[in-house]
C-alpha cells in the first residue's frame, strides 16, 4: 500500500467515526430545546420560539440534532444570552448505533446457542442417547436487512437510513460427554432435554442513520450557553369560528357573540406551550423560499395534504377580502366605543400591535397531526334588523334599436343583522353561525369589523318584504353625439320601485340600484352617486365605454306593516345607432 493509499483510508476512518463513539463532552455540548411559544397566523404559517442549553466543548461549539424539517429564507435565527455566537453550520451527520434485544429461539440452532455450556440429554435415533455439556456450537453470525429474506414485497430503505439484523447459520456443534467430545450435527436432534430450558437469545440491531446537525460556534469555549431559536414555518393554521345568539331582553336588542379558534397542526408536537393566534397576515416577501440552514429542497406543506378544503381555499377567511354578497358595507368608525365588556377568560387577553391584533392562549398541550378548538371570547353586543334589497338594472346590447335595452335581476329582500363591535376588539373574518336560542338560523361569513365598526350578516331572504321593479323608455334623440366615427343615440328611461311590507310591524329597509348609465333624478330623497362606466351594469356591451357612466341610488326608511313605497329614478345612457 502506497503513502498516499494509506492517507486516503485514515481520512475514510476519520469520516465515518460513529455517533456512539461520542464522548461526555460532545454529549454535554448537545443542545436540549424547549418550545417557548408559537405564534400562529390564519395562511397556515407560524413563528416558533425555542429556548436552548448546553456547555460549548473544546472548540466552542453545540450542536443541534433536532434541526426543523421546514423554514422560510431569512427566517432562521439564533441569538445567545451568554456569549458571542460567530457561526452557524448545517450539514448532515451519519451515526451507527448497535441495540440488543432478546427473541424468541426459532430453530433448534438458536436453542443450541441460548444453552451453550449446560447439561442435556439428547436423543440421536433409536435407542441412541448420548448426554453431556453443549461445549461449543459451530455457527457463524452476519448482518442481513430483513426486507432482502422476506418474500413479501416491502419497498427497499434509503442508503441513508439502514438497519440490519443478525442472521445465526450453522449445522453441527460439539457435545462434549465422559467419553469424549463428540461432533454432531443439528439435524441429528431428534430429542432434546434441558433442565430449565432457556428459550431466548440475544440478537444485534445494527442501525445506521443519517440526520441534520446544525453547529453553533461561540467565542468561549467550556462556557454555558443558553440559546433563543426563532423560525418562521408552514404546518399550523388556525380557524376562526363564531357563534350568534340573538336576543331579545325586554324590547332590548342584543346578541351573544363567542369566538372560537380551531387550530390545526401538522409541524411539530407541542407539550404545554403558550400559543399567541394573530389576526391579520403578516407581509413574509420570501415565504414560499426554503431556507438552506434546514438541508431541505421545498419547504414542507403539510396542512395542504392534511387539510385540503382549507389550505385550497387560504383567502376564505382573509381579513383584507370578501364577496359583495347582499349589502355588504362598513360605515365609518364611530368617534368614541362604549368599550363594552367582554367575558374573557382571565388567562385570555388581546393586544394590538403594528396592524395586527393578537389573542394570547394559555399553554396548550397539541401533538402533530391533531386538533383542537379553544374558546376566545363571550360578549354582548347590541344588534339590529335590516331589510337589503340590492337592484341591478343590467344593460344589453341593441341592434337597429330593436328588443329591451334592459333586463332585471331577481327581486330578493334580504333579512340581514347588523351587529356593532362596541367591543375594544377586532373581530376577524370567519364562519358564523346564526342562532336564536336553540333554533339554528343561517350560517355565514362575519368579515373584519373594527372596534366601533359595523357588519352585516345575512340571515334569509324575507317572504312576506316583496319588491317589483317597472321600467320603461320616456324618449329617445338620435345622433345626439357622434364619437370615434358613429353617431350614438341616447335613451332616456324611467323606472319605478314597488317595495310592500307584509308583517305586522315596522322594519327597516335599504334600496340600492344600480344601472348603467347617468342617473337625473330620484324621487322620495333618493340619493344618487354617479361612477366610472362599470361593466358589471351590463350584460353585452362593445360600443365605447366613455359615453356612458354607472349609478347608484340608495333609499333608506322605515316601513310600516302594509306600507307601499314607489320611489322612481330617471337615467339615461348612449347606445350607437
Amino acid at each position: 500500500m502506497t503513502g498516499l493509499s494509506k492517507s486516503m483510508c485514515a481520512l475514510a476512518c476519520a469520516l465515518t467515526v460513529p455517533l456512539c463513539l461520542s464522548t461526555a463532552a460532545n454529549a454535554e455540548s448537545t443542545l436540549t430545546t424547549k418550545t417557548e411559544k408559537v405564534i400562529v397566523f390564519k395562511d397556515g404559517f407560524c413563528m416558533i420560539v425555542k429556548s436552548a442549553t448546553a456547555t460549548a466543548d473544546a472548540n466552542g461549539e453545540v450542536h443541534l440534532d433536532k434541526v426543523p424539517d421546514s423554514a422560510i429564507l431569512g427566517s432562521f435565527w439564533a441569538r445567545s444570552e451568554n456569549g458571542r455566537l460567530i457561526s452557524m453550520t448545517a450539514g448532515w451527520r451519519k451515526a451507527k448505533i448497535k441495540t440488543s434485544k432478546d427473541e424468541l429461539c426459532q430453530d433448534r440452532l438458536e436453542i443450541l446457542l441460548a444453552n451453550k455450556g449446560r447439561d442435556c440429554n439428547i436423543k440421536l435415533g433409536k435407542d441412541q442417547f448420548l448426554s453431556g455439556k453443549i461445549h461449543e456450537v459451530l455457527a457463524t453470525k452476519k448482518k442481513v436487512n430483513p426486507a432482502t429474506i422476506s418474500r413479501s414485497f416491502r419497498p427497499q430503505p434509503s442508503p441513508d437510513n439502514t438497519v440490519l439484523h443478525e442472521q445465526i447459520t450453522g449445522d453441527s456443534f460439539i457435545l462434549r460427554a465422559k467419553d469424549g467430545d463428540h461432533l454432531l450435527r443439528i439435524s441429528q436432534i431428534q430429542q432434546l432435554t434441558i433442565k430449565d430450558m432457556k428459550t431466548t437469545i440475544t440478537k444485534t440491531v445494527h442501525e445506521s442513520k443519517k440526520h441534520k446537525r446544525l453547529t453553533l460556534k461561540f467565542d468561549t469555549p467550556g462556557k454555558a450557553q443558553k440559546i433563543h431559536i426563532v423560525y418562521f414555518r408552514p404546518g399550523i393554521r388556525w380557524v376562526p369560528t363564531y357563534r350568534v345568539n340573538l336576543l331579545n331582553t325586554n324590547g332590548k336588542q342584543e346578541a351573544e357573540l363567542n369566538l372560537q379558534a380551531e387550530i390545526l397542526n401538522e409541524a411539530e408536537d407541542l407539550k404545554n406551550v403558550p400559543i399567541d393566534i394573530v389576526v391579520g397576515v403578516p407581509n413574509f416577501r420570501f415565504k414560499n423560499a426554503v431556507s438552506p440552514l434546514i438541508l431541505e429542497a421545498t419547504l414542507r406543506r403539510t396542512l395542504v395534504q392534511a387539510a385540503p378544503q382549507l389550505m385550497n381555499r387560504a383567502q376564505q377567511f382573509s381579513n383584507a377580502a370578501y364577496g359583495q354578497r347582499s349589502s355588504e358595507f362598513r360605515r365609518d368608525a364611530a368617534g368614541s366605543s362604549s368599550g363594552g365588556a367582554s367575558e374573557l377568560p382571565k388567562e385570555l387577553s388581546g393586544k394590538g400591535n403594528q396592524d395586527l391584533f393578537i389573542y394570547k392562549l394559555p399553554p396548550i398541550t397539541l401533538a402533530k397531526s391533531q386538533r383542537c378548538a379553544v374558546p376566545i371570547f363571550t360578549a354582548k353586543v347590541p344588534y339590529k334588523d335590516v331589510y337589503t334589497w340590492d337592484i341591478q338594472l343590467k344593460g344589453t346590447k341593441t341592434r337597429n334599436n330593436q328588443g329591451s335595452p334592459l333586463a332585471l335581476s331577481k327581486n330578493k329582500v334580504w333579512h340581514q343583522i347588523e351587529l356593532e363591535n362596541t367591543l375594544k376588539m377586532p373581530w376577524t373574518t370567519g364562519a358564523a353561525m346564526l342562532m336564536s336560542g336553540q333554533q339554528p338560523l343561517a350560517q355565514e361569513l362575519l368579515t373584519y369589523t373594527s372596534p366601533g365598526d359595523s357588519v352585516r350578516i345575512p340571515v334569509t331572504v324575507a317572504v312576506d318584504v316583496r319588491g317589483f321593479t317597472k321600467f320603461w323608455e320616456d324618449s329617445r334623440e338620435d345622433k345626439k353625439t357622434k364619437w370615434n366615427g358613429y353617431y350614438y343615440v341616447q335613451l332616456k328611461n324611467k323606472a319605478r320601485v314597488e317595495v310592500c311590507n307584509h308583517k305586522n310591524s315596522t322594519i327597516k329597509i335599504e334600496i340600492n340600484l344600480s344601472v348603467g348609465g347617468k342617473a337625473t333624478a330620484a324621487s322620495d330623497s333618493g340619493a344618487i352617486k354617479l361612477l366610472p362606466y362599470d361593466a358589471r351594469d351590463w350584460a353585452d356591451y362593445r360600443r365605447q365605454t366613455m359615453l356612458n357612466n354607472s349609478s347608484r341610488v340608495q333609499w333608506k326608511l322605515d316601513l310600516k306593516p302594509g306600507q307601499v313605497f314607489k320611489p322612481t329614478i330617471d337615467f339615461q345612457y348612449f347606445t350607437r345607432s
